[in-house]
């Protein structure tokens, strides 16, 4: 089954969601295709303050990266990214140039700044708008996943997870979500969560 997961680098929701679906991927038979879609080109970084700023200003230089590449090379080049990023609790800001060189395309490099990805990025953004359903002046929360079931598209907004599940967890989840897409009439579903999230914490950073 192929799965798509519309991410910012600097959305930690984006990652722990990630990690969710990449320690799943293999016993599910998924197939993760990543989407770029970006908190700059949908807030802006006016008022953001530093290092929140920098950092998402290279977090949409490294999605044009993600848009430039093969959809093969974007879950690892993806992972030698950001997992740094969030170790070092987004400091330092992301570094194109070691997760390029660990997947071995150092050339894709230039991309980052070669502004005509955008247009990529504003056409996969309008892709999450259409899967969940919003309106042209409503965006999404990020991440979104997606996938093809009961011969119709399934999305969700979410899942907001914190920390990423244990892989038993994991497939746990999975199979919930899978299972709650073919029930047409459920929109939402939500609970509360702790006040000393990690993630939490780093969202908070993030905007």
């Amino acid at each position: 089954m192929d799965v798509e997961l519309y991410v910012d680098p600097t959305c930690a929701w984006s990652w722990t969601a990630f990690q969710w679906l990449d320690e799943v991927a293999q016993s599910r038979q998924l197939r993760i295709r990543l989407r770029p879609y970006s908190l700059v080109l949908r807030n802006g970084v006016d008022g953001l303050p530093e290092p929140l700023r920098s950092a998402r200003l290279a977090g949409h230089r490294s999605l044009r990266i993600l848009a430039a590449l093969d959809d093969a090379a974007r879950c690892a080049y993806f992972h030698a990214l950001v997992a740094p990023f969030y170790a070092a609790r987004m400091r330092p800001t992301l570094d194109v140039t070691p997760a390029l060189a660990a997947i071995g395309e150092p050339a894709y490099a230039a991309a980052a700044e070669d502004e005509r990805w955008d247009d990529a990025i504003r056409e996969s953004m309008a892709a999450a708008r259409d899967v969940v359903g919003t309106d042209a002046d409503c965006e999404p929360t990020i991440p979104v996943v997606a996938f093809e079931a009961a011969d119709r598209t399934i999305a969700f907004q979410g899942p907001l997870l914190d920390p990423a599940p244990t892989r038993r967890d994991g497939l746990v989840l999975w199979d919930m979500i899978e299972t709650m897409g073919r029930v047409p009439g459920l929109f939402e579903l939500s609970r509360p969560h702790g006040r000393h999230s990690l993630v939490r914490a780093l969202a908070q950073r993030a905007g």
